[in-house]
């Protein structure tokens, strides 16, 4: 639906995961997205803070607003969190103190499949922005329930937000 000005894959420090970004033009603004899918195994901690500060490094080289969402695979209690710590995030902004778990093991069986053993249900995906432009306007928790037949989507729960951009972003469109 927006034209895609730029897009950039970033291999991430201590990490053969890539980061991938993509500048959009939303009517007359430049937006910034980049989509992480950061390493899953738990006790891998200082390799995901690298890669957060690879992600963090390539955000500060693009337009903003920047948008961060995808994958963390940290939950709210990691030490990960002080990274972003500049950041806003979307769910936590309209739902402050809902559990917010994109990765319960309870509800969904594939979740339970695919875990790692004694890792607890958690908030793993999120949607982060850089940016005082941006108002929140709704964010939840999405494909959380078993289709007909009892399959989940994903053994992640989905993560979608309603933002707009304010009018104090400056009109940057080439």
């Amino acid at each position: 639906q927006y034209p895609v000005v730029d897009v950039m894959v970033e291999s991430l420090p201590n990490s053969s995961r890539p980061a991938l970004a993509v500048v959009i033009n939303v009517r007359g603004r430049l937006v910034s997205l980049i989509n992480v899918h950061l390493t899953p195994q738990l006790g891998r901690g200082r390799t995901r803070e690298a890669e957060l500060g690879g992600v963090l490094e390539l955000a500060n080289q693009l337009p903003e607003p920047v948008f961060i969402a995808g994958d963390f695979n940290f939950g709210d209690k990691a030490r990960e969190n002080h990274l972003l710590s500049d950041m806003t995030d979307a769910f936590r902004e309209i739902q402050p103190d809902a559990v917010g778990h994109t990765w319960n093991k309870k509800e969904n069986p594939l979740a339970r499949k695919n875990s790692y053993a004694a890792e607890p249900s958690r908030r793993l995906d999120r949607i982060l922005f850089s940016s005082d432009v941006i108002v929140v306007e709704t964010a939840s928790i999405v494909l959380d329930e078993a289709l007909e037949g009892g399959l989940f989507p994903s053994d992640h729960f989905g993560l979608v937000a309603r933002v707009a951009l304010g009018p104090e972003a400056a009109d940057q469109a080439p």
